[in-house]
């Protein structure tokens, strides 16, 4: 909570130009890839990310629970987002997960994805194990203007797959209170769970 707290920091002393953007929040529970990976229960998260002419990296942080004995997960980014014309765009880079408990092997992935305002699709390449290669489909709906919304279409590197609805509101101050709906089936067992979140964008 500590290493949050002080990303939160950073952000609000950041000067605010063009290139710099991030957030901070809270989440009733933190879900991932159709799993939660904080046992159902509050997770506080945040993420800062700098930009230079399309190239960009940063650091996203949040509370877990039920993963080793580890308190926290922080991982490392950096990629190259190339807008192709007014409407097509690709991206592509590097994630690393890490946590705060050195008995777990950090894990990293390739990525590329390709979209416009409506969808895009992104894959994940697990750089040590292919079994852990990871896609997914996501459809933004740009036409409702009063509240954002999107669906999300993930397949794991096991063929099971999930889907995620995220409605949300942001203010003019940058404040963003939304929920996720979670429908997720694995080995032949079901999880239909859903998590509220209060964030803060900078």
């Amino acid at each position: 909570m500590k290493k949050l707290l002080a990303v939160a920091l950073m952000m609000f002393t950041l000067p605010s130009f063009a290139g710099v953007s991030g957030d901070v929040g809270v989440y009733s529970d933190y879900l991932f890839r159709g799993e939660s990976q904080s046992m159902g229960n509050r997770s506080a998260q945040g993420w800062m990310q700098l930009d230079y002419k399309g190239a960009y990296g940063g650091v996203w942080l949040g509370e877990v629970e039920g993963i080793g004995d580890a308190s926290y997960e922080y991982d490392l980014f950096a990629g190259y987002f190339l807008e192709v014309n007014d409407k097509w765009w690709l991206d592509g880079g590097v994630i690393q997960y890490r946590y705060d408990d050195k008995a777990i092997d950090h894990t990293e992935e390739w990525f590329v994805g390709v979209g416009n305002d409506w969808i895009d699709m992104y894959q994940y390449t697990d750089m040590d194990n292919k079994d852990m290669n990871y896609r997914e489909f996501n459809l933004k709906m740009p036409l409702v203007t009063v509240v954002d919304m999107s669906l999300r279409h993930g397949i794991r590197y096991d063929d099971s797959t999930y889907q995620m609805f995220t409605i949300s509101k942001t203010t003019d101050k940058g404040w963003v209170l939304g929920m996720e709906v979670l429908d997720s089936a694995r080995d032949g067992e079901f999880m239909d769970s859903a998590a509220f979140f209060l964030k803060k964008n900078f």
